[in-house]
């Protein structure tokens, strides 16, 4: 049975070498490759590429291991020290906005309920910054910026 091939000149005109479609009929015909010798080559190939991400998979994991184990003491000072921090300024910025809210309304109206409710903000805010301070001073001094260190 006599093998399709495809025109040289069709191949040299779309670019390809020619001499790599005949140095392959040349090896197989050499090899005497059966369909039975290509399709176990191709398997065992493809069992080799397999292998080969698989080992990688397995490298990337163990690494991906060692990197939490690494960072866990990033994670701990970041439920310690940032999550705190965040709230606290975000309780200081509301208490700042809403005391600095009720004072202007006392300014405005001279209504006393203002005056008392723009106080209570402003104690609100003497605690936090209270509660602040005991946070910066639990923590150690290398991981505070140059400006807190004491």
């Amino acid at each position: 049975m006599a093998k399709a091939r495809v025109p040289e000149p069709l191949l040299a005109t779309a670019g390809w070498d020619t001499k790599i479609f005949k140095g392959m009929d040349t090896f197989q015909e050499e090899m005497g490759m059966s369909l039975r010798t290509k399709l176990y080559f191709g398997f065992i190939v493809m069992i080799s590429l397999a292998m080969v991400i698989g080992g990688v998979a397995i490298y990337a994991f163990y690494n991906t291991e060692v990197q939490v184990e690494k960072s866990d003491m990033a994670s701990t000072e970041l439920v310690n020290v940032a999550i705190p921090v965040n709230e606290i300024a975000s309780g200081l910025a509301s208490n700042v906005a809403a005391a600095g809210f009720f004072i202007h309304g006392y300014a405005y109206s001279g209504s006393e309920d203002d005056y008392r409710r723009g106080a209570e903000f402003i104690g609100k805010v003497r605690d936090t910054v209270a509660r602040l301070d005991e946070l910066l001073k639990s923590l150690p001094d290398d991981k505070l910026p140059k400006s807190r260190q004491m």
